[in-house]
Parts: C-alpha cells; structure tokens; sequence
C-alpha cells in the first residue's frame, strides 16, 4: 500500500468493513501510519451486523489505545469544503474528504461517487479501499489463505462488502470468497 500522507483518514463504510473483519486492532496496527475518522464517522458507525442482529459498534478500545484518531474540522474552510462535497456524497465522505484536503491526508474509502470526486478535487490524495487495506494486512502479519478467507467472508456477512467488479483488487478479494 503506498500511502504518502502522514495520516490515513477513513470514511464510515471502510471503518465499518475493517472493524466487522473482527481483526480490527491487527489491521490498524498493520497501517503503520496513524489512521483516523471524523467525527461525523463516528457518529454515523454505531452498528455492525454479526449473526444477523444489529451489534452496537465500540471503538473506545482502539481510541484509548491510539490506534484511531477522532478529529473535528478545525477551520471554516474545511466546514466548507465539507458542505461543497456534501452536495454530492454522504456526510461521511463528505467530512472525510474535507479533513484529507486541507490537512494532506490519504482517504480510505470504497465509495465509488467520493473516490472520483476526490481524484479530481484532491489529486495529490492517495484513495485507498478495504481490499487494499486487507492485502495490505495479510501481507503485514504473512497470513495463510485459510485465515484471509475465514476474514473476507466474516467482512462480507457483517458488512455486506464486495468490491466493485472494476477495482484493482477485486479479483483478488472475489479469489478468498
């Protein structure tokens, strides 16, 4: 994975499909650079589906340990860089992207609307997904196929997450299915 930020900034439904992976701490300390989330990410995780019930979300381990940053705006004009791409995608890429612009941050996101807004509105931005995050993690830690694949699936039963057909990795990930 080859970030240039400092920091990598998640958007809601990348946050959701790493933390419904149930290695969460191994993929954030796999990163190596910190990762972090707006606080309208926050507010927009709360669940996860395990087993086919709602799961309340916790993140606090993870804050607590600096594993994950929570940041606000810190300027009027990443508030308004926030409401121009509120415009066109959900309020949690719209944060995302607002943060990653002013600050020089990477985004992690599998939105395919946000990852084309931000190729052209923050082109020095590096966009990941969650299977380059995956790979990126199994190749960290050296995981056996059996492991990444018990992984990808537990990721598309509690989070429903499949990479679009035309992604960079999605032959790969559709290989572990």
């Amino acid at each position: 994975m080859n970030l240039r930020a400092p920091i990598l900034i998640a958007d809601t439904s990348t946050l959701l499909n790493l933390y419904a992976s149930d290695r969460f701490e191994d993929i954030l300390t796999a990163i190596a650079i910190p990762v972090s989330i707006a606080e309208n990410v926050v507010n927009e995780s709360r669940y996860i589906l395990r087993n086919g019930q709602k799961e309340m979300i916790d993140l606090q381990p993870y804050i607590s340990k600096g594993l994950l940053l929570v940041v606000t705006f810190e300027s009027e004009e990443e508030e308004s860089t926030f409401i121009q791409f509120s415009q066109d995608i959900d309020d949690g890429e719209s944060a995302t992207g607002a943060i990653a612009y002013h600050r020089k941050w990477d985004i992690a996101t599998d939105d395919k609307k946000a990852r084309t807004i931000f190729a052209r509105d923050i082109p020095d931005c590096v966009c990941v997904g969650t299977p380059d995050i995956i790979k990126h993690t199994a190749e960290f830690f050296k995981w056996e196929d059996d492991i990444l694949r018990m992984l990808i699936q537990t990721i598309y039963i509690q989070s429903r997450f499949r990479p679009q057909k035309n992604t960079t990795l999605a032959e790969w990930w559709n290989g572990y299915m």
